[in-house]
């Protein structure tokens, strides 16, 4: 108390700390000391006037020295698997700790492509936190359901107008309940939106659930709690308040943001997403999707670029992506459409699906 005190007065700058050993050599013995006064009796003043010639500048407190801040392996940090093979690939993992912003056209696939996200971040014992007002939760967990169920265990059936549409296996819906208790959190629809509201339940089931991730959808979902504040400003403020709690319970976390209009075939970059340039600009990583016209498909579906990657300093890198509406997958390869989950006991061995081998590709279906 006394040394912040003097901090306080005389500033950090004309302060030394003089720290006190563990103990002190006398006549070949190390005699454990606790204080000053117990180095002077057991070391003389010679004891107390080397503790104090050689006392520490004391440090400001808001810095980092970086002189003394040790590098580190980018493959050795904590964070999560996309599950994307290519995708890791570049970014090496969605570090914990930073926010990642996730912009993406109209009928992209950005819902199915996070919900995927989810189950595999789930898969590696990270349980999820999900602020979604796209989809209720009936709805959200239907969906989820197929990404979990695969094709194993998905069938066809026909509706009365004669169209036919897939279920997912009861008996498998049963152990994709267990799989997802308690570790994927929905916010409630009829709870507020205002960023504080949003960010306590976050960290209440940070507490309680050990969540380690959190998937937000989206931006433009989120309000500030003072209602008169300009949209731009509440959006900056939004931004900060996600980058707080992520670094602060060293979290994984998904700010789904929407684009401005665009013209049809334009490229998604920074300046395209809609609101506030700053939270491009605070993000540490920005991921932009869009579906691909048939012209530029060469049988994908549709793409995730990185539109800007502060960690690694990468940028335009582009993921191609198939999607099969059946199992609500993306997938780069047969081993991402074929994954299967821990509570998958289902062991039928998937065909290759057409479209891996597909050149060129019209399907029209409209997905995520």
């Amino acid at each position: 108390k006394m040394a912040k005190e003097v901090k306080h007065r005389l500033g950090t700058w004309r302060c030394k700390r003089a720290v006190i050993p563990k103990g002190i050599k006398v006549d070949d013995k190390n005699i454990r000391v606790k204080d000053m006064n117990e180095v002077l009796y057991w070391g003389g003043k010679q004891a107390v006037l080397d503790i104090i010639l050689n006392a520490e500048l004391e440090p400001v407190a808001s810095v980092d020295n970086l002189g003394e801040v040790e590098s580190v392996d980018l493959d050795t940090l904590p964070g999560l698997k996309t599950g994307f093979t290519l995708l890791d690939k570049e970014i090496f993992s969605l570090f914990a700790g930073t926010v990642s912003v996730m912009t993406a056209t109209p009928g992209s696939g950005k819902t199915s492509f996070s919900y995927q996200l989810a189950c595999n971040f789930i898969q590696q014992g990270a349980p999820v936190f999900l602020y979604g007002r796209e989809l209720p939760a009936r709805l959200t967990r239907d969906w989820l359901n197929y990404i979990i169920a695969s094709d194993r265990n998905v069938v066809m059936k026909q509706n009365s107008d004669g169209g036919y549409y897939s279920i997912v296996d009861e008996t498998a819906k049963k152990y994709i309940s267990k799989f997802l208790d308690g570790k994927l959190l929905n916010y409630k629809d009829d709870f507020s939106c205002c960023i504080d509201d949003v960010i306590e339940s976050i960290i209440a089931c940070v507490r309680q659930y050990g969540v380690k991730a959190v998937i937000l959808d989206s931006l433009m979902m989120l309000t500030s709690a003072d209602q008169n504040k300009e949209s731009l400003a509440a959006q900056a403020e939004i931004m900060n308040k996600v980058i707080e709690v992520t670094k602060k319970y060293n979290l994984v976390t998904i700010l789904i943001a929407h684009p401005r209009k665009m013209q049809a075939g334009q490229e998604l970059d920074m300046y395209d997403i809609a609101g506030n340039s700053q939270i491009v600009n605070l993000a540490h990583r920005t991921f932009g999707m869009k579906r691909l016209a048939p012209q530029e498909n060469n049988g994908y579906s549709a793409e995730i670029k990185i539109i800007k990657d502060r960690i690694l300093g990468k940028l335009g890198y582009k993921m191609p992506m198939y999607f099969k509406l059946s199992c609500r997958r993306f997938f780069t390869n047969y081993e991402e459409y074929a994954h299967r989950y821990p509570c998958d006991k289902n062991e039928t061995v998937l065909k290759v699906p057409d479209v891996l081998q597909a050149t060129e590709s019209n399907d029209k279906v409209v997905f995520g």
